[in-house]
């Protein structure tokens, strides 16, 4: 979910690790020389969710081993990305509270092209709503309500 520390915890986790990081939203704005928020506003979320899915595809095909990819909230939920991750590597769902998630997001929405003008805990449950069947399907899921450094340390054993 967006603010569940994907992008924080995954850095932390590679370097534990000793692993590349990437982050899949950073990547995609490198590519189209702007933002997530703009992609959004100039060309839509569909077209997002597409490029987002020929990024994937790519980045799995060009990643041999020992990287740490953080991906965007909805990833898993378009295309078949769910099942390219899959088969990809280790999927780890980072579960946070709805509560703790607004907390998290309510000063961050301007970044957010899912949360302009819209009330943060109520999108957050809708998200939750729709994707929450797809995270559930990862091979791992996490408490992640916690401190980005303990969540890492907690996959690192959990992945052993």
């Amino acid at each position: 979910m967006p603010g569940s520390g994907k992008s924080t915890t995954g850095k932390l986790l590679a370097t534990k690790l000793g692993y590349a990081f990437i982050d899949l939203d950073h990547e995609i704005e490198k590519t189209k020389s702007k933002s997530i928020r703009h992609i959004f506003a100039d060309e839509g979320e569909d077209a997002f969710r597409l490029f987002e899915h020929e990024s994937l595809v790519k980045l799995i095909e060009e990643i041999k081993n020992n990287t740490v990819i953080s991906l965007g909230g909805g990833t898993v939920a378009f295309h078949n990305n769910l099942e390219l991750v899959k088969k990809a590597g280790k999927l780890i769902y980072l579960e946070v509270k709805q509560p703790i998630l607004t907390e998290r997001l309510k000063n961050q929405t301007s970044n957010r092209p899912l949360f302009q003008a819209t009330d943060p805990e109520l999108k957050i449950n809708l998200l939750l709503a729709l994707r929450e069947r797809y995270y559930r399907q990862a091979h791992i899921l996490v408490d992640a309500n916690g401190k980005a450094e303990d969540v890492a340390e907690k996959i690192t054993e959990l992945i052993g």
